[in-house]
């Protein structure tokens, strides 16, 4: 009774069936990572690619005409998604359809490199921008939309999810103008809340131009480095390193990861740093990790490498 009274009958199998769909695909990103799961913590962050792209052909080839328009989610509260007209999406309509409205939600929960690890970077902010307006815009419009029950991706390729009975008899209604307005407020708001500007170029140069760099570079190199992430926090350096071996999760490899970053950070010696190891992946549907942390001041690091744990 309570959901019934925040969502009408249509929004509620709608969510439900969504829910369904996201187990689905992550007893999908379960089984592929038993299987191939040391392949995948090869790829690095590049596994995150994975998960994308099962959401998408799973939502993609399902909800076409190659299934009437049904996830497994949908069949099972027997809705479907079609055209305006009644037909079923094409392929090639019906994937264009999945990436439109994947890709914002997908974007928060993805591994970012080096540059997109810094909140001031020019290109970031504006990737954030867009991505968290249509995010907003799916979102607003699946709860507030209650005259024609489409999102914004229902919107942009003219489709509707809909039960079966009502495919031939719903007429076309006009979406009200209010939900655009209020979509256009947001947007403004979360442009200058996120302060998008050329002015932050200039921070991204100051970053470039410092120790983190070089030191992020030459941590990649290091033998049995799959990716790296350098970044200073309230004056500590935390270093994040994942690795394609499990043997290398242990106090040798962290020492020897520690002798590149003192190397080339222009801190402090009594600044702490804090190493964590990692091996295993994420696909963004499915993960699995096991860590190794150690955190030192510089000047105990060092000591630490003396005693030819790492020899210098």
């Amino acid at each position: 009774m309570f959901f019934k009274k925040i969502f009408n009958n249509h929004q509620l199998k709608r969510l439900l069936a969504f829910l369904v769909d996201i187990l689905v695909v992550i007893i999908i990103g379960l089984t592929v990572g038993f299987v191939f799961g040391d392949r995948f913590a090869l790829m690095g962050d590049n596994a995150i690619w994975i998960g994308f792209f099962v959401i998408l052909l799973y939502h993609g080839i399902l909800n076409s005409s190659i299934n009437r328009g049904r996830t497994l989610g949908k069949m099972l509260f027997n809705i479907e998604v079609c055209s305006s007209s009644g037909k079923y999406l094409p392929l090639w309509k019906s994937l264009l359809r999945s990436l439109f409205v994947i890709t914002p939600f997908y974007h928060e929960g993805s591994t970012r490199d080096l540059v997109s690890d810094f909140s001031n970077d020019f290109f970031n902010n504006t990737f954030d921008l867009i991505t968290g307006t249509l995010a907003f815009s799916h979102t607003y419009l699946f709860l507030f939309n209650r005259r024609t029950l489409q999102s914004l991706h229902d919107l942009v390729f003219d489709s509707k999810v809909l039960f079966r009975t009502e495919i031939e008899t719903t007429e076309i209604q006009k979406v009200n103008k209010l939900h655009f307005i209020s979509i256009m407020v947001f947007l403004l708001y979360f442009a200058f809340s996120n302060n998008v500007s050329l002015g932050s170029l200039k921070d991204m140069e100051e970053i470039l131009n410092n120790s983190i760099l070089p030191t992020y570079l030459n941590i990649k190199k290091v033998e049995g480095v799959v990716s790296s992430k350098v970044s200073i926090v309230n004056d500590k350096v935390f270093i994040n390193v994942k690795v394609h071996d499990e043997e290398m999760l242990g106090t040798e490899y962290a020492c020897k990861i520690s002798n590149v970053a003192i190397n080339h950070l222009n801190i402090d010696h009594d600044v702490p740093m804090k190493i964590i190891i990692a091996h295993g992946y994420d696909i963004g549907i499915f993960w699995s990790w096991d860590h190794y942390k150690m955190e030192l001041p510089l000047n105990k690091w060092k000591e630490l490498i003396k005693r030819k744990i790492y020899p210098l």
